[in-house]
């Protein structure tokens, strides 16, 4: 059963949260749907300062899968997305990173032992369905 790692409770391994030194070389790094520059109509709208603020104050769980290391099937490998990482499971721990360290929220990361990038996979298992669904 895999174990739900608490923003209070991480590891002591983080990701180096620093600006994105390549910028020239990969222009759009921090365009929608990577960033909040350039963003849909309905996202425009919301000043960027608010949209950071809700999704530093929401409760949120990352479920990710163990062995979503490797960049298979639909994966997105344009520059502004290696930007973030080199695999699924490499991204959202640094997103997770970020928002807790730099946003200051409290989001919780739980991984998912056995699944690569498979709903079924992790929305059946035991340990993402206590987290969905709380007693």
């Amino acid at each position: 059963m895999g174990t739900p790692v608490a923003p209070s409770k991480a590891s002591t391994w983080t990701p180096a949260l620093t600006a994105y030194p390549d910028g020239r070389s990969c222009p759009g790094f921090d365009a929608w749907p990577h960033g909040l520059r350039n963003r849909p109509e309905a996202l425009a709208r919301i000043p960027p300062e608010e949209i950071v603020s809700r999704l530093a104050s929401r409760p949120v769980t990352y479920l990710l899968g163990e062995a979503d290391v490797l960049p298979l099937g639909v994966f997105d490998t344009s520059c502004p997305a290696v930007a973030q990482g080199t695999s699924r499971m490499g991204r959202a721990i640094a997103f997770h990173a970020y928002v807790n360290q730099t946003l200051h929220g409290r989001h919780a990361l739980v991984v998912v032992p056995f699944c690569s990038h498979s709903a079924r996979c992790i929305f059946t298992s035991e340990t993402a369905l206590p987290v969905m669904f709380p007693r």
